[in-house]
């Protein structure tokens, strides 16, 4: 049996959905639903840039991603690719902070399984000014002892901040789970032991093979025209060396020896993920994740909503995917109260075997699809986040069309495609459990 909604609550689904659907039919699927052509520029020294002209602000985001991140590291050497890209945007000096703070520059950095990203946000007019500075602090790094230590430190007390949330632990069981003994188990900031191994040596070494114009990605979104970006980038990074492109290999996935996870915390609610396994990335295994999280758990009408708005067994339910280049993970989310936990266990495994069991019917998947170009245009409304998508998009090797098209390759899947899909990853008997809360 399919879980059924009442009454009311369909009709608000449906409600929205239609009006979801009148908007977003106004808009042609394809380049057109951007407020402009997003294009690809070559540089003089072969970095490759994306650029994107929004005039919706006088704000102007650039992104270095770093191709590699964890996948470049070795396992006993874990936290390489974050503290190399973290020392390569430390300032140097107090005059160079001070110079980004009259600038209102900001940027921040991070690392993924997949690559590492530097995000530079700042006032157009101060483009020029935070890219000599931005340029001058990446291609000129650093490596003291001293800054290296700090930072170490820092990783570790940061990795300890996070692991203390229960949603960032019930990540890393699942992920840990899924993807055991690969390189993208384990924390971006390694562990006490993998820091220890790392030297000097080893981040110059890191830096001076990944750092390069074949190697690294920008994205820019700005009011500032082309020619203006081109040349201010063509000044500022023509010094970066070349050198060879990381080459992403296959990796091999482990079977799921662990299925089930009782963390035990000393909290006022329960938090339960229920993981599973996405297969490796290519167009049509992508946009068929984003509609089965919408599908699950994305407000009004998803599968879970019901477990909140009409069972109350929960405060809060959502779904969502993270996805990397040999695969990814569907987790479905709720957070109870403690004496409701097996109940509510309980309900998400039904309500996921029903979608399993009986798939969806060709309303449910005109709904999931509309809902999905909503969500989609809503998570890529600002420049950031765009730029973002981009960069994630190209490394992925998806590509800049799969971003103007998305709309069309979400029209394109049909309801046996997405049924098979629903019944190849909702499987039961390969499901992982992760409940935290009190025994």
């Amino acid at each position: 049996m399919k879980l059924e909604f009442k009454k009311n609550s369909l009709m608000i689904f449906t409600s929205v959905i239609f009006s979801l659907s009148t908007t977003i039919s106004l808009i042609p699927t394809g380049q057109e639903i951007w407020t402009s052509p997003i294009i690809q520029i070559d540089l003089e020294n072969g970095l490759k840039v994306l650029f994107e002209k929004d005039d919706s602000s006088q704000i102007t985001v650039i992104r270095f991603d770093i191709k590699g991140g964890k996948l470049a590291e070795s396992k006993s050497k874990q936290g390489l690719s974050y503290i190399t890209t973290r020392l390569a945007l430390e300032i140097p000096d107090r005059q160079k902070a001070q110079d980004f703070m009259l600038q209102a520059t900001q940027f921040t950095m991070f690392c993924e399984n997949d690559y590492s990203a530097v995000v530079v946000t700042c006032l157009s007019e101060n483009l020029k000014d935070s890219l000599v500075l931005i340029s001058d602090i990446m291609l000129n790094p650093l490596f003291s002892s001293i800054r290296i230590k700090r930072i170490k430190e820092n990783m570790l007390n940061r990795d300890k901040i996070e692991q203390d949330v229960s949603r960032n632990m019930a990540f890393q069981a699942v992920k840990g789970s899924l993807f055991k003994e690969t390189a993208y188990d384990g924390s971006v900031y390694g562990n006490e032991d993998s820091l220890k191994q790392i030297g000097r040596k080893d981040i110059t070494g890191f830096y001076e093979k990944y750092f390069t114009s074949n190697n690294i990605l920008i994205t820019v979104s700005s009011d500032l025209n082309k020619e203006v970006i081109t040349e201010y980038l063509n000044q500022c990074l023509s010094p970066l060396k070349t050198g060879p492109s990381f080459v992403y290999k296959e990796v091999m996935l482990p079977l799921i020896d662990q299925k089930t996870f009782q963390i035990n915390r000393d909290t006022q609610q329960t938090f339960i993920s229920i993981g599973y396994r996405l297969p490796p990335i290519n167009k049509s295994n992508y946009v068929q994740a984003l509609m089965i999280e919408n599908l699950v758990g994305k407000g009004i009408g998803s599968r879970l909503w019901p477990l909140r708005e009409e069972k109350k067994l929960a405060y809060n339910v959502s779904a969502e995917i993270s996805y990397y280049r040999n695969g990814g993970m569907l987790e479905a989310l709720m957070e109870t109260e403690n004496v409701k936990k097996m109940t509510a266990l309980e309900a998400i495994r039904h309500a996921l075997d029903s979608l399993y069991l009986d798939g969806i019917d060709s309303q449910e998947l005109e709904m999931t699809k509309e809902y999905t170009k909503a969500s989609f245009l809503r998570s890529n409304e600002t420049k950031s986040a765009r730029t973002a998508t981009l960069a994630f998009f190209e490394i992925m090797d998806l590509g800049l069309d799969f971003f103007k098209n998305i709309f069309g390759e979400i029209d394109g899947i049909s309801l046996e495609e997405m049924n098979s899909y629903i019944h190849e990853i909702l499987d039961p008997a390969h499901r992982i459990e992760v409940t935290i809360g009190p025994e």
